[in-house]
Protein backbone atom coordinates (compact mmCIF):
# COMPACT_ATOMS: atom_id res chain seq x y z
CA UNK A 1 0.00 0.00 0.00
CA UNK A 2 2.17 3.08 -1.41
CA UNK A 3 0.81 6.50 -0.06
CA UNK A 4 1.07 9.47 -2.94
CA UNK A 5 0.08 12.97 -2.19
CA UNK A 6 -3.31 13.27 -3.73
CA UNK A 7 -2.05 16.33 -5.92
CA UNK A 8 0.11 14.25 -7.89
CA UNK A 9 -2.60 11.90 -8.42
CA UNK A 10 -4.62 14.36 -9.83
CA UNK A 11 -2.04 15.53 -12.16
CA UNK A 12 -1.49 11.90 -13.16
CA UNK A 13 -5.01 11.58 -14.05
CA UNK A 14 -5.57 14.92 -15.85
CA UNK A 15 -2.18 14.31 -17.85
CA UNK A 16 -3.81 10.65 -18.81
CA UNK A 17 -7.34 12.33 -19.83
CA UNK A 18 -4.78 14.80 -22.06
CA UNK A 19 -2.99 12.22 -23.89
CA UNK A 20 -6.67 9.64 -24.22
CA UNK A 21 -7.52 13.13 -26.33
CA UNK A 22 -4.19 13.61 -27.64
CA UNK A 23 -4.13 10.47 -29.51
CA UNK A 24 -7.69 10.31 -30.63
CA UNK A 25 -8.08 7.73 -27.78
CA UNK A 26 -11.86 6.92 -26.50
CA UNK A 27 -13.15 9.88 -25.17
CA UNK A 28 -14.82 7.89 -22.53
CA UNK A 29 -11.74 6.88 -21.49
CA UNK A 30 -10.79 10.61 -20.80
CA UNK A 31 -14.23 11.77 -19.11
CA UNK A 32 -13.30 8.50 -16.60
CA UNK A 33 -10.25 10.56 -15.58
CA UNK A 34 -11.48 13.60 -15.85
CA UNK A 35 -14.40 12.04 -13.22
CA UNK A 36 -11.93 10.52 -10.88
CA UNK A 37 -10.12 14.12 -10.44
CA UNK A 38 -12.99 14.99 -9.82
CA UNK A 39 -14.52 12.33 -7.16
CA UNK A 40 -11.15 12.34 -5.41
CA UNK A 41 -11.49 16.18 -5.15
CA UNK A 42 -14.74 16.03 -3.81
CA UNK A 43 -14.03 13.44 -1.14
CA UNK A 44 -11.13 14.74 0.11
CA UNK A 45 -12.80 18.07 0.76
CA UNK A 46 -10.22 19.75 -1.79
CA UNK A 47 -7.41 18.97 0.37
CA UNK A 48 -5.06 18.06 -2.28
CA UNK A 49 -2.15 17.91 -0.22
CA UNK A 50 -3.15 14.15 2.00
CA UNK A 51 -1.01 11.14 1.08
CA UNK A 52 -3.55 8.61 -0.68
CA UNK A 53 -3.60 5.28 -1.30
CA UNK A 54 -4.09 6.07 -5.20
CA UNK A 55 -4.99 2.56 -6.24
CA UNK A 56 -7.48 2.05 -3.38
CA UNK A 57 -8.88 5.24 -4.36
CA UNK A 58 -9.59 4.71 -8.16
CA UNK A 59 -11.34 0.64 -7.00
CA UNK A 60 -13.39 2.82 -4.76
CA UNK A 61 -13.97 5.37 -7.72
CA UNK A 62 -14.74 2.60 -10.65
CA UNK A 63 -17.48 0.84 -7.92
CA UNK A 64 -18.93 3.68 -7.06
CA UNK A 65 -19.49 6.79 -10.26
CA UNK A 66 -17.91 4.77 -13.24
CA UNK A 67 -20.31 5.18 -15.76
CA UNK A 68 -23.41 6.92 -14.05
CA UNK A 69 -22.81 10.10 -16.71
CA UNK A 70 -22.42 7.32 -19.39
CA UNK A 71 -25.57 5.86 -18.45
CA UNK A 72 -27.17 8.94 -17.56
CA UNK A 73 -26.50 9.76 -21.17
CA UNK A 74 -27.85 6.89 -22.88
CA UNK A 75 -30.78 7.01 -20.80
CA UNK A 76 -31.97 10.82 -21.95
CA UNK A 77 -31.02 9.76 -25.27
CA UNK A 78 -33.28 6.43 -25.57
CA UNK A 79 -36.20 7.94 -22.96
CA UNK A 80 -35.45 11.68 -22.65
CA UNK A 81 -34.84 13.67 -18.81
CA UNK A 82 -37.61 11.68 -16.49
CA UNK A 83 -35.06 8.47 -17.37
CA UNK A 84 -32.41 10.49 -16.28
CA UNK A 85 -34.55 11.17 -13.15
CA UNK A 86 -35.67 8.07 -12.29
CA UNK A 87 -31.99 6.33 -12.07
CA UNK A 88 -30.92 9.31 -10.36
CA UNK A 89 -33.68 8.65 -7.95
CA UNK A 90 -32.39 5.26 -7.52
CA UNK A 91 -28.57 6.10 -7.35
CA UNK A 92 -29.79 8.34 -4.50
CA UNK A 93 -31.33 5.38 -2.86
CA UNK A 94 -28.27 3.18 -2.83
CA UNK A 95 -25.87 5.56 -1.38
CA UNK A 96 -24.51 7.50 -4.52
CA UNK A 97 -23.41 10.87 -4.21
CA UNK A 98 -26.55 12.14 -6.71
CA UNK A 99 -27.87 15.78 -5.41
CA UNK A 100 -29.83 17.99 -6.88
CA UNK A 101 -29.10 21.37 -8.26
CA UNK A 102 -30.32 24.08 -10.56
CA UNK A 103 -28.79 23.33 -14.03
CA UNK A 104 -28.90 26.68 -16.61
CA UNK A 105 -28.80 25.37 -19.72
CA UNK A 106 -31.84 22.61 -18.75
CA UNK A 107 -33.29 25.84 -16.92
CA UNK A 108 -34.82 23.27 -13.96
CA UNK A 109 -33.53 21.59 -11.08
CA UNK A 110 -31.56 18.31 -12.19
CA UNK A 111 -29.36 15.45 -10.85
CA UNK A 112 -25.89 16.07 -10.54
CA UNK A 113 -22.57 13.96 -9.72
CA UNK A 114 -19.68 15.92 -8.55
CA UNK A 115 -21.35 19.21 -9.80
CA UNK A 116 -22.07 17.66 -13.38
CA UNK A 117 -25.47 17.79 -14.78
CA UNK A 118 -26.55 14.25 -15.38
CA UNK A 119 -29.08 15.65 -18.30
CA UNK A 120 -27.02 17.50 -20.05
CA UNK A 121 -23.51 16.90 -18.92
CA UNK A 122 -22.81 20.75 -17.99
Amino acid sequence: MEKTKASLVVMSHLSDAQECIGVSMSQATANQHINFVKYLIFHLGGNLTNEIDADDWWNRFLKSATNIPDKCKELYEKNGMAAVFEYAEELISNGNNVTYSNCKPCETSTPHLFGECLVCGQ
